[in-house]
């Protein structure tokens, strides 16, 4: 599943697809596009949005969400690829090996 949007992916996206910024309330974002409705996109002062509110974006846009894989965050999958593999001795924390 892609990652969760916050308001400045959310509009780097849609301006990806056409969309225009226009000027919002005192906490929103107003993108629109000619033939679509307009898309109001909340602050939540920097975190990221739930996600229904994110499928909820992405299907107001026309965008299907397991289609966006461009916009995922890289470190989900670098992340998990390097916790996979086994530790060094010398590494902290690591417990001594059981004897045989």
């Amino acid at each position: 599943m892609p990652s969760l949007l916050n308001q400045r992916r959310a509009r780097a996206l849609l301006t990806n697809h056409g969309w225009r910024m226009e000027r919002g309330g005192k906490h929103a974002v107003k993108m629109v596009k000619s033939g679509w409705p307009p898309i109001t996109l909340p602050r939540h002062r920097g975190r990221d949005y739930g996600k229904r509110l994110t499928h909820a974006i992405l299907a107001q846009a026309g965008l299907d969400p397991m289609e966006e894989r461009a916009w995922s965050s890289r470190s989900s999958y670098i992340r998990n690829d390097r916790d996979s593999g086994r530790r060094s001795r010398s590494s902290r924390g690591a417990s001594p090996q059981a004897e045989r």
